[in-house]
Order: structure tokens, then C-alpha cells, then sequence
């Protein structure tokens, strides 16, 4: 199976998309502009994105093999402050962790701070996305 390379742009925002999928780009166009829109979020605990409801809360959704606990608040683009909760509690986990616990803690904590630092202090999204090129 092969995939394919396809290039996305919004020409409002001033910006270029590249990647690849297995899937139909114009799935990765829709998805886009999901995000965008504010019509999909990306859950400021575990980083899963779902489509949220009128009230922009994220629905339920799993984390591994527990339910998430990012449930029924905002996604991280529009806040951060589970988000940044959750990171002050993986510092304490770091500092009085040992061996495996304390890795996956570290791991988290890295992902966890990438994703706020994203999105913190970020500017409202505009425009749309369109697929400029696949192939």
C-alpha cells in the first residue's frame, strides 16, 4: 500500500501544510479544518482530538486503558489550565518517582509542556484550509 504526500494551504493564515497519509487527502483537508474551526479539539491531559460538543467541552474518551480525566473540559487551544495542573502533578511524580514510573512521567511531562507551549498565548485561528497538491 502506498501513500501519499499531499500539501495543504491557507492562504489567509499565510500558511503551508506538508505530510503524508494512507488515507484520502481530502480526509486530512476535512480534519484540518476541523481543528481550525474549533469544531474538533485536542484534550489538554492526554493530547487525543475529538470532536467536541456545542458547549466546546470534550467528550468521554480513553487514555491508554482508563478513561480520561481531560473529560468535559475545554481542548487545549482554548484553555490550559487542567493542562497545566496535570503538568505540576507529573513534576512531583518525577521528583519522587524511581524506574519505570518515574520515565513514563518524564515522557508525559515532555509531551504535556509541547503542547501548552502550543498553544498558550496563541492568536485566534483564521481562514480555511484547501488542498493545493497530492500525490
Amino acid at each position: 500500500m502506498r501513500g501519499r504526500v499531499y500539501i495543504l494551504e491557507n492562504t489567509e493564515a499565510q500558511r503551508v501544510k506538508v505530510g503524508c497519509t494512507m488515507n484520502n487527502p481530502a480526509l486530512k483537508v476535512e480534519d484540518m479544518n476541523n481543528l481550525w474551526s474549533g469544531r474538533k479539539g485536542i484534550c489538554q491531559v492526554c493530547g487525543s482530538r475529538r470532536m467536541v460538543g456545542p458547549d466546546n467541552l470534550l467528550p468521554k474518551h480513553r487514555s491508554g486503558i482508563d478513561n480520561c480525566f481531560g473529560v468535559g473540559f475545554l481542548p487545549v487551544a482554548l484553555d490550559t489550565q487542567i493542562a497545566e495542573a496535570h503538568l505540576r502533578d507529573l513534576e512531583q511524580e518525577i521528583k519522587l518517582g524511581t524506574g519505570v514510573e518515574k520515565a513514563s512521567a518524564v515522557r508525559k511531562a515532555k509531551k504535556l509542556r509541547e503542547r501548552i507551549g502550543l498553544y498558550k498565548n496563541r492568536d485566534r485561528l483564521v481562514g480555511t484550509w484547501k488542498l493545493v497538491d497530492s500525490y
